[in-house]
Order: structure tokens, then C-alpha cells, then sequence
């Protein structure tokens, strides 16, 4: 009976973590669009002849009527456009956001048992699967990632 009362603690601990981690991409990848409400509103947007409906606002068409402003004479816009465009249209956010349409649909976080029985092991670490970000079959090979977290950085398993 042993091994199972492991066993469930094990599973719950691993549903604990996807759930964890699931809802950090999601919450990472919905910045851009909590961006684009907000600048859509604070910039006034909405009051301009052309207004969008609620649900037509995103990134992607607020970016663009931040370019047609700056466009249009107000350079003070550049530097927004720029910044902006750096979090919604950038190398990091298409791999955030294939990411997290990815944790939707298929596991992106696997129970692996990574015991060491020698005793020489000091780190425990849950292994993740990293995107590629192209094609059907865009999960790549494990990535480990150490439980404690002395650096931000992950190596490759």
C-alpha cells in the first residue's frame, strides 16, 4: 500500500505543478492583450470616429493605430510603437504565445521520477517540455529545471 500512497502524492504533486505552470504562461501571455485595452483607453482611442468594437481590440490592432497616429504627424508615438511592438510581435512573444496555445491543447509538463538512489544528488528537478514554436510536432526534448532556484537559467537534459 506504500507505493501507492507515494504514488498519489507523487500525481498530486505533479497536477499541482502543471496547473502552476500552465497558468503562468497564460497569464505571461495575456499581457498583450491587458496592454492593448489599456493603451487603447488611456490613450483615448475609443473616442476617435473610427472606434473599435470591445471585442476587436488587440495588439495587433492597436499597434496599428498607434503607427497611423505616428504616422500622421504625432512622433511622440515612436517610442510606443517600438515598445509595444517588441512585446507582441517579437521572437519571445511567438514562442510565448505557440507556447501557451500548445499548454491548452497537450501536456507541456511530464512526471518524471528523477530519484537519485546513490545519494550523490543534491538538486531535485521537474523536467518540461520546451516548444520549438513551428510545426505539428513543435515539443522538443526535456528541459530540466532545478527546484531550487538559484538562477534564472534552465539547462538542457
Amino acid at each position: 500500500m506504500g507505493v501507492f500512497e507515494d504514488y498519489d502524492e507523487f500525481s498530486y504533486l505533479m497536477l499541482k505543478i502543471r496547473a502552476n505552470i500552465v497558468a503562468f504562461i497564460q497569464s505571461l501571455h495575456a499581457i498583450a492583450d491587458t496592454c492593448s485595452h489599456m493603451l487603447y483607453y488611456s490613450l483615448a482611442l475609443d473616442t476617435l470616429p473610427s472606434a473599435l468594437k470591445e471585442r476587436e481590440i488587440d495588439f495587433n490592432k492597436v499597434l496599428k493605430l498607434l503607427e497611423l497616429h505616428r504616422d500622421a504627424g504625432h512622433p511622440e508615438y515612436e517610442n510606443l510603437c517600438r515598445l509595444f511592438r517588441e512585446i507582441t510581435t517579437g521572437v519571445d512573444y511567438k514562442y510565448l504565445n505557440a507556447l501557451s496555445n500548445t499548454s491548452k491543447h497537450r501536456n507541456i509538463v511530464r512526471p518524471e521520477l528523477n530519484e537519485d538512489v546513490t545519494g550523490t544528488r543534491e538538486e531535485k528537478w521537474l523536467l518540461f517540455w520546451t516548444h520549438s514554436g513551428t510545426g505539428k510536432n513543435s515539443l522538443r526534448k526535456p528541459t530540466r529545471m532545478s527546484s531550487c532556484a538559484r538562477s534564472t537559467t534552465v539547462s538542457s537534459h
